[in-house]
């Protein structure tokens, strides 16, 4: 039982460094990337960055050992990677698709979940109990 609530954390935890990872306001402008891809060049937390807040959060909740953080951190890394490549392969299909009007557009359009939280594409955090 005590395994299933680890795992079940280290999921939400994850799942909360990707709606971190989603768009961080008032960070610096591009990001992965760089100015003028879809979103406006708003910044998007680097898989690096989501893996080290992710072990940040983690470490003092769980009392994470050295050698488990690292093992998190890595895993959490892995995604982080796996989930930007697809994101961008995505961007790149979706603009083969469109005219150089559309492109602009899409660049000028917010990222999807960047709103703040409880904004557009939020849906107000985890909440507990229920």
């Amino acid at each position: 039982m005590k395994i299933l609530n680890v795992a079940a954390i280290v999921a939400a935890a994850a799942l909360s460094a990707c709606a971190f990872s989603q768009g961080r306001p008032g960070g610096p402008p591009g990001g992965p990337g760089g100015p003028g891809g879809f979103g406006g060049g708003r910044g998007r937390m680097t898989p690096q960055e989501q893996a080290d807040r992710t072990v940040q959060m983690l470490t003092p909740l769980l009392g994470l050992t050295p050698a488990q953080a690292a093992k998190v951190k890595a895993i959490v890394l892995k995604n982080a990677l796996e989930i930007k490549k697809i994101r961008d392969g995505q961007e790149a299909q979706i603009k083969k698709v469109l005219t150089p009007d559309q492109i602009k557009k899409m660049a000028s359009m917010p990222r999807p979940g960047a709103g703040g939280r409880g904004g557009p594409g939020g849906g107000g955090g985890m909440r507990r109990g229920g």
